[in-house]
């Protein structure tokens, strides 16, 4: 295991431009789950024979992270995503916490050619 002082100018460019490039995907990921499904809530009332009610109840009520709860929503709710996507989402929302949560202890370990083949 290398300390982070050993990484060559190249390795820590390539490490942060890596950490970068997983930190933005999620956060474009979580954009595009949670705010299409806040918009079709927002500012509605739905009558007594439409099979949705309210944003709490029928999203927020399945977790209480937003996003986890947006996510069971698409998966059990809408059935537009499996469990094999929830997974691969939730997976990059794993490596995301992992990296922004310890960054500089991961700096130096970081084998991005496990995560991306083509570096």
């Amino acid at each position: 295991m290398r300390d982070i002082a050993e990484l060559t100018e190249e390795d820590l460019t390539r490490s942060l431009a890596y950490a970068g490039f997983v930190l933005v995907a999620y956060e474009l990921v979580k954009s595009l789950i949670v705010g299409p499904i806040k918009a079709f809530y927002s500012n509605i009332t739905f009558g007594p024979e439409m099979p949705f009610k309210t944003y709490e109840s029928d999203v927020l009520s399945r977790h209480k992270n937003e996003f986890e709860a947006c996510l069971l929503y698409l998966r059990d709710f809408m059935e537009v995503i499996d469990s094999d996507d929830l997974l691969a989402i939730q997976g990059l929302r794993k490596h995301r916490n992992d990296l922004a949560h310890d960054l500089v202890e991961r700096l130096s370990q970081l084998d991005i050619a496990e995560y991306w083949p083509a570096a």
